[in-house]
Parts: structure tokens; sequence; C-alpha cells
């Protein structure tokens, strides 16, 4: 009878021991550093692959896997940390990518603001797990179109990443008082909707395109190393601001510029020769 109760016992004791580990296989404890869930039915390198293979419609295939280079670390966020978890052929995959990239190229952890962990951010942070519309530094149209960039006075460090002229409605960048550098990525120039440049006070070279540049109200470039002539600037008749000064300009300030009543500002310096107007 005693070796009966006994095996009884432990039966019970195997059955509930048991019952403890189903319930935790069935409930797991949610590491906070665990990739996040693909929920685009699909395996992990297929997914990967294809948005591989979408993304390099944006940056070269070789960049995007080359884990030491700032479009291969987006990728990767993309791909495996990205709490938002986008599948291949998202409406807003290229445009996610392409702000986020922002980050990888401009050294965005060191930022004074919405760094990736910087709760203080009056947005959400960069790269959190939200709609990039609600990222501190993005403005979008309600059709969740990116639409602004503003990252003035952000301690950015590093290069504009040439994939921002394929936001094809963007309006407004200002990235102005960083630490900027290297060419102006000529395909900005001729962004449809850009009303407002404002990249002053970087280390930024370049030559302005000679004709059909976008006709923007504000166009501020200043405190760069900009160089060649300005002619076409004359082309931008929808100027109200004009600031130029403190680069590697040669030549004048075209006369259809100088005249034209509607610029409200102009500052202009080469050498020893200044041109200033306000109204």
């Amino acid at each position: 009878f005693i070796s009966t109760t006994n095996n009884i016992f432990d039966i019970m004791r195997f059955a509930l021991i048991s019952s403890i580990l189903l319930l935790f296989e069935a409930s797991p404890v949610k590491s906070q550093t665990e990739r996040p869930r693909n929920q685009c039915g699909m395996p992990d390198d297929v997914r990967y692959h294809l948005l591989l293979t979408e993304l390099s419609q944006v940056s070269s295939i070789n960049d995007l896997s080359d884990s030491s280079t700032p479009q291969g670390k987006t990728m990767n966020w993309l791909a495996n940390e990205d709490g938002l978890g986008l599948c291949p052929g998202d409406v807003t995959l290229k445009q996610r990518y392409i702000v986020a990239l922002i980050y990888y190229t401009t050294n965005g952890d060191n930022w004074k603001r919405c760094y990736k962990t910087d709760n203080a951010c009056n947005r959400s942070p960069y790269l959190s797990p939200v709609t990039e519309c609600k990222w501190g530094g993005l403005g979008c149209y309600p059709s969740g179109v990116v639409s602004k960039i503003i990252l003035g006075s952000n301690n950015l460090n590093g290069r504009i990443p040439t994939e921002i002229y394929k936001l094809p409605r963007l309006r407004i960048l200002k990235m102005e008082k960083n630490f900027l550098c290297g060419i102006f990525p000529t395909g900005i120039w001729y962004l449809p909707e850009l009303t407002t440049l404002r990249i002053d006070d970087n280390n930024i070279g370049g030559q302005i395109p000679q004709e059909n540049i976008t006709p923007m109200r504000n166009f501020i470039i200043s405190n760069n190393t900009f160089s060649g002539n300005i002619e076409g600037v004359g082309d931008l008749t929808t100027l109200k601001v004009l600031e130029l000064q403190n680069n590697d300009f040669t030549g004048t300030i075209p006369a259809r510029i100088a005249n034209n009543a509607k610029i409200s500002k102009i500052v202009w310096k080469y050498l020893v020769d200044e041109f200033y107007l306000e109204r």
C-alpha cells in the first residue's frame, strides 16, 4: 500500500512539473534585446532577401550588404531591430529606410536631441517603433509622406546621404549649424517641391547647377565651401531669402537676382566684395 501511494505521489509531482514547464514554454518572458517578431508570414531569410532587393532601388546592393557602411547598418536595423517590423512591399519601406539612413550617416547616437534613447525628446526619439512621421525632426503630409527634415544645431557629424533626393515630396530641408561635410548631393537641387534649403554653417562643398534647379523660396547655404559661379540662382524667380556669403564662389550676383524686388534679403560676399540687401 505504501509503495502504491508513493507511486501515485511521484506521478502527481511529474504531472505538476510538466504543467509548469508547458506554461513557461507557452508564455516566454521577452527580453529587452529580443529581435522583433517577423509578422510577414515568411521565413526571416526570405524577408531579409526581399527587403534587400527592394531597397537596392534606393542604395547600391553592395553598400546595403556591407555591415560597415551607414547603408548596411540601416539595412540591419530595418530588418532585425526595428520594432515596427515592416514587410517587403510596405508603402513606407523606402521612406523609412532613407530617414533612418540620416541617423547612421550623421552619427546619430551623438546627436544633441532626439537620438534613439533620448527620453527628453519632444516627440518620439529617432528609430522608435512608431511611424517615422512621429520622430523628432521629421514632418509629414496627412498622407504619411515625409515633407520636412529639420535637424539644425543638433551635432550632426558626417555627410548628407545622397538617398535624400528620393524623398520626392520633401519641402523643407534644414540641417544648419552642424558638422556636415562632403559634396552636397546633386539630386537634392532638383527635388520638385523643395521650398526651403538651409544648410549654413557646415563644411559642405559642391557647385550650384547652372539651370533647372528647384524654384525655392529660402536658399541659405552660407559659411560652407561651395565653389563655382551662381548663375543658376538667377532662374529662381520665387526667391525670398538668398544667403551665399563665406563660400568659395566666383563671379558676381546675377542682375536678375539683384534687381528682383520680390527678394526680401540677399547676402553675398566674395573676398573683399560684398553685396547686402534687406527690404
